[in-house]
């Protein structure tokens, strides 16, 4: 496992010194997936098959804000949101947002943002690059239009000794005549330095729900998520 994860960091790194993206490897004949890309053989040969009926992906509305507000007869309060959110992020560790406040066309500019630099030259993205320093297996849910979602992710799990779900995740090609954009956002503090260390928080610790990761810093969490295999949780690494 060792050699596999060693192995796969140093084609990252080939990879990200080309400095030409997925559009790069397109552009270069290849002819498959990339190893790097792809989960091992022994994970896709073990997969679940999907339930028979679809999914739907739940779906929390942030009422345009109001929620922030002092409570309104009618309207939905700060700690029901709250509630939904928790819930989703237990249950599925995945859920969308409507009336975020976020305006459709500016979404839809951040997409066409994204596609024009995707299909810009080389040389000028380069400059770019260089200024950047469920347990029922697999399915098919149904999202929304212009979907904004959000992952709980695995600080969320640690912090929550495994209440949030860290997700599994995957990309399958959806066939369609136009590519598929998404635009994904990491929230955390990994860039700065900060020697705070983060565990399981200790108001949800007892005699039976005992911590499961020892605490950590981000940068730890960092380095140790650069380096793991594909379909491994970099969280399995801090277990107690």
């Amino acid at each position: 496992m060792a050699t596999i994860t060693t192995d796969r960091s140093i084609q990252l790194n080939a990879f990200e010194e080309t400095k030409t993206g997925v559009k790069g490897l397109v552009d270069s004949g290849i002819t498959e997936v990339p190893a790097i890309f792809r989960a091992p053989t022994v994970v896709l040969d073990n997969l679940k098959p999907p339930p028979a009926s679809q999914l739907t992906i739940p779906t929390v509305d942030l009422k345009g804000g109001r929620v922030f507000l002092k409570k309104q007869e009618g309207s939905v309060t700060r700690r029901g949101v709250v509630v939904k959110i928790g819930d989703a992020a237990e249950k599925w560790g995945f859920f969308q947002v409507v009336n975020h406040g976020i305006p459709l066309d500016k979404m839809e500019k951040m997409r066409e943002g994204i596609r024009g630099f995707h299909e810009q030259d080389t040389e000028s993205k380069k400059r770019f690059y260089l200024a950047i320093t469920p347990e029922n297996g697999f399915t098919t849910a149904t999202s929304i239009s212009t979907p904004l979602g959000l992952r709980a992710g695995e600080i969320p799990s640690l912090i929550s000794n495994d209440k949030f779900i860290s997700v599994e995740h995957r990309v399958v090609a959806n066939g369609a005549a136009e590519p598929r954009i998404s635009v994904p956002c990491f929230f955390s503090s990994i860039m700065k330095a900060n020697p705070r260390e983060y565990g399981p928080i200790k108001e949800l610790l007892s005699e039976q729900n005992p911590p499961n990761y020892r605490e950590l810093t981000i940068s730890e969490f960092s380095n140790m998520y650069g380096t793991k295999e594909l379909n491994t949780s970099a969280l399995h690494h801090f277990k107690i």
